[in-house]
Formats: structure tokens, sequence, C-alpha cells
């Protein structure tokens, strides 16, 4: 029921009270007449009504109301039949219940006992007073009133036992007040847990969000790191594009290294070929030197002729007379016919040699000039090479720290890789234990429901219980209605009661009220745990979504790693075989560098020895024109020579005629005799200057193989510099010792071949080398004696003592006798004791003139 329908009946309640009250006090008005009107001396507060006053029972017995005189027995009477009839015309107690609190009537005062004393104060006027009437209906009445009394005591009993059971509803109900305190005492822990599970799940919530975040940013975290490692693998194909670069570059310097080679071989070569040039050089300059040794044996032997030709001259001027003689000189002459033919023959070939000379000198220099292009192609290519290996050594020095940064780099993305999958692991851990969390918070809940629904149940029980109480409630009231005596004690009972109802109806309604806040609370908390469900469950397929996209991701990403740990691995090797390929290339390189500082050095000493060469050249040149010259000058001598000798020929001939006819040996012999030695005198004076002319050729000639053979020191010195140039650049590149040693042999034979062929005068020269400056004057000072010695010897034979003319017979017969001792005495011979000198200044070397 409602709260106004309530205040309704209360009101109806009310209304029927205030009529019966009015009725009652008309009722009591007229019985106060009557009795009035029978009885005048009693007086009017005996008979004053009070029904709203409850008379109290509890200290009252049966035996005092029979005790009590009829007059109180008759208002008894009365009062009781009105209450009576007032009870049973409105039997009906439910608006006793239905009253609110406020309106309930206080507990009425227990000083009614007053009257009832006073009443019984006076028993005497009363019986005075009544009639014998009123005496027998009142003795009706007692009798019925006695058997009222017995059944109002059977009532008393039974509002006894209800009043028991009353209590045993009190106990029930202080029961269910335990109960219903130690239901709030577990609603109040049921919100306690409700409110951690809800501290917890926002914790939880909290952790999640953070987890999240975490997630967010090891994604965003792991995205950068895939976008440095696809920087890196660009990097990393950069540097392999790089490296494919270098690698043609290395291909591309192989080949140029290729081609310098084959260009070394080349100028090797050409180098070898130039040697073998020198060597056929070397070998037509000691074939001129033994064609200078034979002109010069030629010229000894022309010599020796000239001084036949003199000691012919002496027996023609002994022997003029006879024929032999003549003869002999015939053949002189012709010997040195033949002899002066050869020497024009001997003559032209020097010229074609000298020729043959200035082509090859002229083609050593084109070889030269062709040296020096391809030595300062060489310093080129050589500087070229140089910075090229130094930009190698430089890139190699980037590559190999941008090799280190990629080492650090992965480990360092490695670490990150091991962290990351450390905290995802972390976060597995997490997600389990809040999955485990919010699974235990289900599991709470749906406690917490059980117990929420068994507290419904209870409060179920307890309104059941409410509910049959009250309708005891409105049974006891019934039974009270047909009971009414003990009612006024029992209103204050009830009243208690009642207010104890109250209370227990508002501890109901506030239980009411809570159990509709918790079930408020509950359908909140089912519909928050319903939306923290779908939004765990939103946010776990998110979560698993991410986890997969995670593990995808991190699945793409160790395969990327391991490719990239491939291609490292790949890199390395390759950057392994670089640095191999680099060091055999380096080595390579020095080894080239040193074969090129090498070549350098021996270019530059090839080039100083070139411009040797070529001043030698041209001193060669200006002696080769000045020995021309001397040749020239020399075949012009030889041909007036010859042509005097043709005309001493004719004169010869002329005189053999004039010898032979017999008018010249009859004629007189004075005039003849004097003519023939004017003309021998000439002849000899002749002969004496050709024979010094001859000496003075052949001391040019001396002069000129002294100089061939300083030329020829030199070229063995320039040949040892050279051999010596070249196992100083062949240290380094060892190849071909046994042609070396065969190189070696050959010029050491040639030399000593050269050596045995040359004749003692020359042989001298090659030692020149080896002496010092003060036996070289002390042996020029010796050899100039020397020289002074032989003209000295040569001046003092006087010529007009070989030439001098017979007078008479015996003069021709001194001679004829001296004949063998003439030549031994004043004919010098070739190498007897006279021309053989043994200089100071010399070690073992034999001087012959």
């Amino acid at each position: 029921m409602s709260e106004e329908d309530r205040a309704a009946k209360a009101a109806r309640a009310k209304a029927l009270l205030k009529k019966r009250q009015q009725k009652k006090a008309a009722d009591s008005a007229a019985a106060v007449a009557d009795s009035i009107v029978t009885s005048p001396a009693t007086p009017p507060r005996t008979f004053s009504p009070a029904p709203s006053e409850p008379i109290e029972t509890d200290n009252r017995d049966l035996g005092d109301v029979s005790v009590m005189p009829n007059k109180a027995a008759v208002t008894m009477k009365v009062l009781i039949l009105i209450y009576l009839q007032l009870f049973q015309g409105h039997s009906d107690t439910s608006w006793l219940s239905s009253l609110p609190r406020v309106a309930s009537p206080p507990p009425p005062a227990p000083h009614v006992a007053p009257p009832a004393h006073r009443v019984y104060a006076s028993p005497p006027k009363l019986v005075t007073v009544s009639s014998d009437l009123a005496v027998e209906s009142i003795s009706q009445e007692t009798s019925a009133l006695r058997e009222k009394l017995g059944t109002l005591t059977k009532e008393n009993e039974t509002l006894a036992t209800t009043v028991n059971q009353l209590k045993v509803f009190e106990t029930a109900a202080l029961q269910a007040e335990a109960s219903l305190e130690a239901e709030r005492k577990h609603v109040k822990e049921l919100k306690e847990s409700y409110q951690k599970l809800q501290d917890d799940s926002e914790i939880a919530l909290q952790n999640e969000h953070q987890t999240v975040a975490l997630l967010v940013s090891e994604k965003a975290h792991l995205t950068a790191e895939l976008q440095r490692r696809d920087d890196l693998e660009s990097q990393v194909e950069g540097l392999e594009n790089q490296l494919e670069s270098e690698r043609s570059k290395a291909k591309n310097l192989d080949d140029q290294v290729f081609r310098l080679k084959k260009e070394v071989q080349d100028a090797r070569q050409r180098a070898k070929q130039s040697e073998l040039k020198e060597k056929e050089l070397f070998e037509r300059c000691k074939e001129q030197e033994r064609q200078l040794q034979i002109a010069s044996t030629a010229a000894a032997e022309a010599r020796k002729e000239a001084e036949e030709s003199q000691r012919k001259l002496r027996e023609l001027e002994e022997q003029v007379q006879s024929d032999d003689r003549a003869e002999r000189l015939e053949a002189s002459l012709k010997n040195t016919q033949d002899r002066a033919a050869e020497l024009e023959f001997q003559l032209t070939k020097l010229k074609q040699v000298c020729s043959s000379l200035k082509s090859e000198r002229d083609n050593l220099e084109s070889t030269a000039a062709e040296s020096a292009a391809t030595e300062a192609k060489l310093t080129t290519q050589i500087s070229e090479f140089q910075n090229e290996i130094t930009k190698i050594r430089q890139e190699l020095s980037t590559v190999k720290e941008e090799r280190g940064s990629l080492s650090h780099e992965q480990s360092r993305l490695q670490q990150l890789t091991e962290a990351h999958e450390n905290t995802i692991k972390g976060h597995e851990e997490k997600l389990v234990a809040a999955a485990s969390s919010i699974s235990g918070q289900t599991r709470q809940i749906q406690s917490i429901q059980g117990e929420l629904k068994n507290a419904n149940r209870r409060a179920d029980d307890a309104e059941k219980t409410q509910k049959n109480l009250q309708a005891e409630g409105t049974k006891l009231m019934q039974a009270l209605d047909e009971m009414r005596p003990k009612i006024v004690e029992l209103t204050a009972v009830k009243l208690e009661l009642s207010e104890k109802i109250e209370s227990l109806e508002h501890t109901i309604q506030n239980r009411d009220g809570v159990i509709l806040q918790l079930e408020n609370d509950l359908g909140e908390a089912r519909d928050q745990n319903e939306q923290m469900e779908e939004v765990w469950k939103q946010r776990l397929t998110e979560q698993e979504k991410r986890h997969k996209e995670v593990q995808n991701g991190s699945a793409d990403i160790q395969k990327a790693y391991n490719e990239l740990q491939e291609d490292l691995e790949t890199t390395l090797a390759s950057l392994r075989n670089l640095e191999s390929e680099r060091a055999n290339q380096h080595q390579e390189a020095s080894r080239r560098l040193e074969e090129i500082e090498h070549l350098r050095h021996f270019s530059q000493t090839q080039g100083e020895e070139l411009e040797s060469l070529r001043r030698e050249l041209e001193a060669r040149k200006k002696s080769h024109e000045e020995e021309q010259d001397f040749l020239e000058r020399t075949q012009n001598e030889i041909e007036t020579l010859r042509a005097e000798i043709s005309a001493r020929d004719l004169e010869i001939e002329r005189l053999q005629e004039v010898v032979n006819s017999p008018t010249n040996s009859d004629a007189p012999h004075t005039l003849d005799d004097e003519m023939l030695s004017s003309i021998r005198q000439q002849h000899a004076m002749d002969l004496s200057a050709a024979t010094s002319q001859i000496r003075a050729l052949e001391n040019t000639i001396f002069d000129k193989d002294s100089l061939n053979h300083s030329l020829q020191k030199q070229i063995n010195a320039l040949e040892e510099q050279l051999s010596q140039l070249r196992s100083h650049s062949r240290l380094g590149v060892p190849s071909r010792p046994s042609s070396r040693a065969m190189e070696h042999d050959t010029r050491w034979s040639s030399l000593h071949s050269h050596r045995s062929n040359q004749p003692p005068p020359l042989s001298r020269t090659i030692f020149d080398h080896a002496m010092t400056p003060e036996t070289l004057h002390k042996r020029q000072v010796s050899l100039s004696m020397l020289k002074a010695r032989i003209e000295s010897e040569t001046t003092s034979t006087p010529p007009s003592r070989v030439l001098s003319p017979v007078h008479s017979e015996g003069r021709s017969h001194k001679p004829s006798s001296k004949r063998p001792s003439t030549p031994h005495l004043h004919r010098p011979q070739f190498l007897d004791e006279s021309h053989v000198f043994w200089c100071h200044s010399c070690q073992g070397d034999l001087v012959i003139l």
C-alpha cells in the first residue's frame, strides 16, 4: 500500500473515532441524567466517562471487581458495553497498522486510579440511592458479567498466550534485526569488496592503458627501428654498389696493371733489344778495334816494309849495279803498293763502319727519345696509380669505418630486438596476469551476484515473515477486538511493537532501498562489468590483433633480421675477400711501386747513361770527324806518296834501263855517279821524310788507339754500371738468373777475347781506370822519355852514312865486307832489346815501341 492510501485510511479512522466519541458523550450524558433523577445525592464525578483514558488492569484482580459496589459495577458494565458496541461495529483493526508513527496516540497516563478509588470510597451512598429494580438488573448483569469475566479470563489467557507469542515474535524480530545487521555488514563487506574490485579494475585498466601506451610506444619504436633498418638496408645497398664500383675500379686497375706489365715487358724487351744493340755495337767496336789492331799491325808491317825498303835502298846504294837488288826493290815496291791497296780497302771499311756507327747512333738517339717518352708516360701513369691507390685506401678506410658502424648498429639492433622480445614477453606475462585477474574479478562478481541473490532471497523471506507477522497481527487485533478489556494494557505493547515494526519496516524499507541501491549498483556494476568485459574483449581482441601483428611484425623482423644477418655475413665474407684482395693488391701495389721505383731509378740511370752516351757519341762523332779528316789527309798523303813512289819507280826503271843499256856501261861514270848519288841522297831524304811521316801517322794512329781504348774502358765501365744497376733492379723481381750469368760470362769472355786479340801496346789501356793520377802522370812522363829516346836514336843515325856515294872500289868493297854486321849495328830491328822497356809506374805491363 502506498502512503496516500494509508493517510486516507488514517483520516477516515479519525473521523469515525470523533463520531463515536460524540455518540459516547451523548449516551453518557443521558445515563448521568437518569442517575441524577433516580439518586440526586450522588456526586457527578463518579459517573464522568473517560473513554479515551485507558484503564490499568495490571494490578487488578477479579476479586477486586467482585468487591466493587453495585454502582461501580454498573458503570463498569456500561463502559464495557460501550466499548464492546464500538469495537463490534468496527472490528477492522488494520487501520492501526496502517497509521503512521507520528499519528499514533501517546501512551495513556496511569492517573485514572484516583477516581476509581473515589468510587470505591463511596459505596454506602450508592447502596442507599439504588433501587431494587436496579439491584436485580445489576445482579442479572453481574451474573452475565461474571460469565463474560470467565470468557474474558479465558480470553486473557489467550491474550497471554498471544503475548507470549508476541514475545516470541519479538525475539524473532530481534533475530531478524540481528540478521539484518549481519546482512548490512555483509552488504558493507560486499560494497568494500566491490570497491576493491572497482579499484583493482581501475588499476588493471590503468595498467592496461599503460601496457597499451607501452605497446604503442614499442610499436612506434619498432616502426622507427624498421625505418632505420630500411635506411641501413639502403646504406648496405649503397655500400654494395660502392663495392661493385670499387670492384670494377679494381678490375680496371688490374687491367691497367696488366697493361703496365705489358708495357714494362715491352720496355724490358726494348731494353733487351737495346742491350743486344749495345752488344752488337760492342762487338762492332771490338771489330773496329780488331781492324785498328790489324791496321796497327799493318802499320807495323808497313814500318817493317819501310825499314826493309830502307835496307833495300841501302843495299841498292851498295849494289846499284846488280840486277838482283832492282828486282828486290821492285818486289818491295809491289809489296808496298799491295799494302797501300790493303790500307785503302781498310780505310773504306772504316768509312763504312763510321757510317754504320752514325746510323746506329741515330737509332740510339731515337730509342733514347722513345725511352724518355715512355719513361714520362710511365711516371704519369705511376703518379695516377699512386693517386688511385690513395683513393682506394681512403675508400677502403671509409668502408671499414662503415662496416664498424654497421656492426655496432647490428649489435645495437640485436640488443634492441632482445629487449623488445623481453618486453613482449613481459607484456604477455602482464596480459596473462591481467586475464587471470579479470577472471578472478569475474568470479568475485559472480560470487557477489550469488551473495546478492542470497540477500534478495533473505529479504524476500524477511518480507514474507513480515507479511506473516502482519497477518498474525491482524488476527491478533481481531482477537483483541473480540476481547477488549485488556486492550488498553496491550495498546502500549502494541504501540511499542508497532514502533518496533515501524522501525523494522523502516529498516526493511532502508534495507529495500539499500537492496534497490545495491541492485541498481549491481545492475550498474553488471552493466559496467559487461561494458568492461566488452571493452576488455575489444581490447583483448585488439591486443590479440596487435600481438598477432607484433608477432607477424616480429616474425617479419626476424626474417628481415635473418636476411640482414645473411646479407651481413655475405658482406662480411665479401669484405674479408676484399680485404684479402686489398692486402694482395696492396702487396702487389707495393711490389709494383718498388718495381716502379726501381724502374724509375733505372730509367733515371738509363737517362743519365743515355746523356753520357749522347755526350760520348758527340765526342765520338767529333773524334770520328777528326779521324775522317785525318784519314782523308792520310789518304791524300798516301796518294801523294803513291805518286812519288810511282815517280820513283819510273826513275828506278829509267835508271835500270840506263844501267842495263850498253851505252851507259861504256860511258864515263863520273857524272852518272854524281847524278846517282844525288838521286840516291834525294831518294834517301824522301824515304826518311816518308818514314818520318809514317811514324807521325803511326803516332797519330797510336793516339787514336789510345782514345779508342779509353772509350772502350768507358764502355766497359758503363757496362759494369749497367750490370750493377740491372742486378740492383732485378733484386726486387728475380727473373732469369741463368740469362744474367750467361750475359756476364759472354761479357767477360768478350773482354778476355778482346784482351787476347789486341796487341800489347793497347792492352795497357785497360788498366788505366785502376791507376791514380800520379801513376798516370809518371807513366806519361816515362812514355815521353821513351819517345824522346827513340827520336834521338833515329836522329843519331846520319843518312849520309847510309847514302854515301861510292867513289872507289875500295869503299865499295868496305860496305860489302861490313854487310853482315850493318843490319845488327845500325838498322833498328822490331822487338829487339833496344825497343823493349820496363816502366817503373806499371805493374807487369810490357811497353813495346
